[in-house]
């Protein structure tokens, strides 16, 4: 969620300067599993020293060079703005959620019929008014409210795009290999997500979906163990498995 992102950023440099604060705190939470890999964090944390370091002249633009110059060392200058885009699949979503997409909330959900899914929906939707000021719950409960059917196509043809242009990369960073490897299979990660929401909307199971949610899960193991200790792996596979 890109946009979530940046504007959580902006606002909370912009209340640091105005109460002086010494500094501002950079979260990446591990719910879920945590099955985000170690560079889609890079973004996020590169925003915020940017913001810090000069509020005014920060841009979207500059930030996906600065990922390509200092992180990724990507020659083409493609992967800086693949990574930014990549947190934009919410906008074909059904409606917005605080904090989570709604493939994300399947880890939540589970496998569930169609009507169980929808109520889990409408429940967890309409429960953001019990914890959240009415300033921030409004948009979200009109948001849903206002909701889209449900159209995995755009969701599907908008990861496809970014994984072509994973290939247009050129990253000559110590661990590019490795980087390219993680996105693809967080792309994919996307993909079986939204996969299996159409599952339950149209309440048939395609053939060959299991396999592919194996293979995600094996690409994951082998990806997981080159930066992270053993422990947590399983686990953290445990709300895809459900």
């Amino acid at each position: 969620m890109t946009d979530n992102m940046l504007v959580c950023i902006r606002h909370t440099v912009k209340a640091a300067y105005r109460y002086q604060a010494l500094g501002i705190i950079v979260t990446d939470w591990g719910d879920l599993g945590h099955l985000q890999y170690l560079p889609v964090s890079w973004a996020g944390i590169f925003a915020a020293a940017a913001y810090a370091w000069n509020s005014v002249g920060c841009c979207e633009k500059n930030l996906a060079h600065a990922l390509n110059l200092l992180v990724f060392q990507d020659v083409s200058e493609t992967m800086g703005d693949l990574v930014l885009q990549a947190g934009r699949y919410v906008q074909f979503e059904e409606f917005r959620r605080p904090c989570r997409t709604l493939a994300a909330t399947l880890l939540v959900s589970g496998f569930l019929t169609k009507t169980e899914y929808l109520q889990f929906l409408e429940s967890t939707a309409k429960s953001i008014s019990y914890f959240s000021p009415k300033c921030v719950c409004d948009t979200y409960l009109k948001s849903f409210d206002e909701k889209k059917d449900f159209c995995a196509e755009p969701i599907l043809e908008f990861l496809d795009v970014l994984s072509e242009k994973l290939s247009e990369t050129d990253l000559q960073c110590a661990d590019g290999d490795l980087v390219l490897r993680e996105y693809r299979n967080a792309l994919h990660f996307i993909k079986i997500l939204t996969k299996l929401s159409q599952c339950i909307y149209s309440e048939v199971m395609p053939v060959g979906l299991s396999e592919e949610m194996e293979d995600i899960m094996d690409d994951h193991r082998r990806l997981w163990h080159r930066r992270n200790k053993t422990y947590g792996c399983e686990q953290g596979l445990a709300p895809l498995r459900h």
